[in-house]
């Protein structure tokens, strides 16, 4: 009994290893891997992967009439070409049927993005007065822009950035203000009399600058003079 069980042991050991020798020496099989392996390598190597930086910009505060700007790239830190396209951002009405897109392999590619409130244009009774706000991005020669009501307050809006190298998020903070909150100047008196001053004397007053407003208010004081450099006996210089 042990006897015929060693026999058929040692024959069922036979047969594995022919079938592996066959397998080894069988050229369609040597074939199959030899065209699989560069093949896989290839096709790790070449995967595009995409990258925005900065992921957020803060535009400050926009006011009736004015806009903000800033600057983003967008980077392939993988292999290939890189196709990409921009989603918009939602609830962001389009303007352009085309989405701005673009295609590189390598370096970066430049975008801009702008906010801007338009000529204090408010809303329809349907949007609540809101004011009309527009964002614009640009690339290249290319230009997409949206446009949405929004209340007054602070915002974070979030641009989608489709590729086959991946879905990127891009983010943009802003203050939409009424003209209450911007910067006013107040200038106290708005004019001074130095009386009569005579060579080899001087006087002093004093300008009270107030900002009235309730943002940062930016100031610069210039003189204006007349047609000859030098001050003149009876004549007067005026500040801007």
């Amino acid at each position: 009994m042990a006897r015929r069980l060693s026999l058929a042991i040692i024959l069922i050991l036979i047969s594995i290893g022919s079938s592996f020798a066959w397998a080894a020496n069988n050229p369609a099989d040597r074939e199959t891997r030899k065209n699989a392996a560069p093949s896989q390598a290839k096709t790790n190597d070449q995967v595009p992967v995409l990258q925005i930086s900065p992921r957020e910009i803060d535009l400050g505060v926009i006011g009736p009439d004015e806009g903000a700007k800033g600057s983003f790239v967008l980077k392939n830190v993988g292999s290939g070409t890189l196709n990409w396209h921009v989603e918009g951002a939602e609830g962001w009405a389009s303007l352009d049927e085309k989405k701005l897109s673009g295609s590189f392999k390598t370096g970066l590619e430049n975008l801009h993005v702008h906010i801007s409130f338009l000529k204090n244009i408010l809303g329809s009774r349907e949007t609540g007065g809101k004011p009309l706000i527009q964002l614009t991005i640009e690339g290249g020669n290319q230009i997409n822009a949206f446009r949405k009501n929004l209340s007054f307050g602070s915002y974070r809006e979030m641009l989608k950035f489709a590729s086959n190298g991946g879905t990127r998020t891009f983010f943009i903070r802003f203050e939409i203000a009424s003209r209450d909150a911007e910067p006013k100047i107040d200038v106290d008196p708005v004019r001074i009399d130095f009386g009569v001053v005579k060579p080899g004397e001087y006087s002093t007053k004093r300008i009270k600058v107030t900002n009235k407003g309730q943002e940062i208010l930016r100031w610069r004081v210039s003189v204006k003079k007349s047609d000859n450099d030098a001050a003149e006996t009876g004549r007067y210089w005026k500040m801007d």
